[in-house]
């Protein structure tokens, strides 16, 4: 629902944006993906949407509103919320990510404060076993960060800081990191950090390379997307949660 609440666009993408009910702090279910299959015409960040509707899926593991109805307000722009710092001894339940806590967090922008690109995270030498994050890598753009008490996240930044290259980072410490929250759960079950532009990766040098009147936004783990629900996973997704009107199934 919108009507008695600030519902408010906080980041573009070229398949959809993101929301956040900005009268609840961040790590409340506060976010959610827009999917719009094309780029989101007649909206922009900081817009306050007073129609947002359409069916709740899950895409790859992420919660997403797809076919949606929705409308800003044309008043005042809303400034979108800080960056909120995760900290450290929160992200990781033993080797992996804690999912119960992470997911009351999914689409909303937080900073982690350290983030160290596995030492090991470069081209397989011929003759060695393929390593899946580098493959992953090559073929989605994504890369893996050692974060918290050692579990892994990631950071999808190929379309938004093409100047920066993980793999020559490979051992260093690249925090603090922000991006948008998201969860995939192809070819394994990941969190990610969707970077919107260089200033989320401080470490990036300066491009020239970025389109400043039509950039592209944090992009998609996964690409091409397609509009389509998918069915649940193997792990535990039978009790939802209720959001402002909307469940979200669990990644446990």
């Amino acid at each position: 629902r919108t009507n008695d609440r600030d519902v408010v666009v906080t980041a573009l993408t070229t398949k959809g944006f993101w929301v956040s009910d900005i009268a609840d702090a961040p790590g409340n279910y506060s976010g959610l993906f827009v999917y719009t299959f094309n780029k989101p015409e007649n909206v922009a960040v900081g817009d306050r949407l007073s129609l947002l509707a359409g069916g709740v899926q899950e895409y790859v593991g992420a919660t997403q509103l797809s076919f949606p109805l929705y409308e800003s307000d044309g008043g005042e722009q809303f400034a979108p919320p800080a960056p909120v710092v995760l900290p450290a001894d929160s992200l990781c339940d033993g080797s992996r990510p804690n999912n119960a806590w992470l997911e009351a967090y999914e689409s909303s922008i937080v900073t982690i404060e350290s983030a160290t690109i596995p030492a090991d995270f470069r081209e397989t030498e011929p003759g060695t076993d393929s390593d899946p994050d580098y493959n992953q890598y090559l073929e989605y753009g994504q890369w893996p960060v050692e974060v918290g008490d050692g579990c892994r996240m990631y950071v999808v930044s190929n379309a938004t800081v093409p100047g920066f290259n993980p793999i020559d980072n490979a051992g260093v410490d690249v925090g603090p990191i922000t991006g948008v929250v998201s969860y995939v759960r192809a070819g394994g079950h990941k969190w990610m950090l969707l970077a919107r532009n260089a200033n989320d990766i401080p470490v990036a040098p300066e491009s020239t390379e970025q389109d400043t009147e039509n950039p592209p936004g944090p992009p998609w783990p996964l690409h091409p997307r397609t509009p389509q629900a998918t069915q649940l996973c193997e792990h535990d997704h039978e009790h939802a949660r209720a959001s402002h009107g909307h469940t979200r199934p669990t990644k446990e």
